[in-house]
Formats: C-alpha cells, structure tokens, sequence
C-alpha cells in the first residue's frame, strides 16, 4: 500500500508492546483510528457482527473498510491500491462514520477483468437509527 502511494500504519507500529500486538481489542484499535480521523482497514469481517466493534467505529467517527476476499493479505492490498479512485470518490460521499466493505466481483467481466466494488455495510445515521428503536 505505501507502494501504492498510500500512508499507512499498522497495528504493530501503533500498539508496539509486544503483549499488546495480539491482544488489542477491536473496540480498541477501530475507536483509536476513529479519534485520529484515520481510515482503518481490516480484513476481518467479524467486525460487522460484532455489537462492540460497531458501536466504536459509529461513536468515534470511524470510517472502516473490510476488505473481502480469499486471497492473501498482500493481494487485498493490491486490490486496495488499484480501487484507490472509487475509495476516495467513496470518501468524499461519506463524511460521517462508517463501515464499507471493498470486494471485487465473483465473477470476472469480459477479458476476464475482475471488478473491484466498494460498498456501504453501515453507516452513522443508519446505525443511530436502529440503536434508537427506529427503522
């Protein structure tokens, strides 16, 4: 990613004790890069089913992608880098907290050409909405 021309820290680089690196909490680091106003990436889709997870990202602001995909790490980040336009035209759509997941199509298009989609899992006013009773 920082290949990519991307700035990035990683979870190591922020919590550096080495007893912390595994044992951050979700709630933790997502609330962490919230009240930084840094975009947070993870490729852990729990997240989004995690009652305790969502609130931080909501509460702090964060905006969170998921990257999806069975692939490894560094082939999501590619694919990050290479979806870098719709990211940030995404971004620029959703200023409030969120959480988005960045999958490419199950099947390719023409030519066999994969098509990376960043969509919207959950946002802020959403998330308030529901936690408030309301539909």
């Amino acid at each position: 990613m920082r290949e990519g021309g991307l700035q990035v820290r990683l979870h190591n680089e922020i919590f550096t004790e080495k007893s912390a690196q595994d044992s951050v909490a979700d709630e933790i680091w997502i609330r962490h890069c919230g009240l930084n106003g840094w975009v947070a990436l993870t490729r852990d889709n729990d997240i989004t089913r995690t009652p305790s997870s969502v609130a931080a990202a909501m509460e702090s602001g964060a905006r969170l992608f998921v990257l999806r995909g069975a692939m490894r790490f560094p082939d999501l980040a590619r694919q990050f880098v290479d979806a870098r336009e719709k990211v940030e035209r995404f971004l620029a759509h959703h200023r409030t907290a969120f959480i988005a997941k960045v999958k490419r199509e199950t099947f390719p298009r023409g030519g066999g050409r994969f098509v990376v989609q960043v969509e919207l899992f959950l946002d802020y006013e959403t998330w308030k909405a529901r936690s408030e009773g309301r539909r």
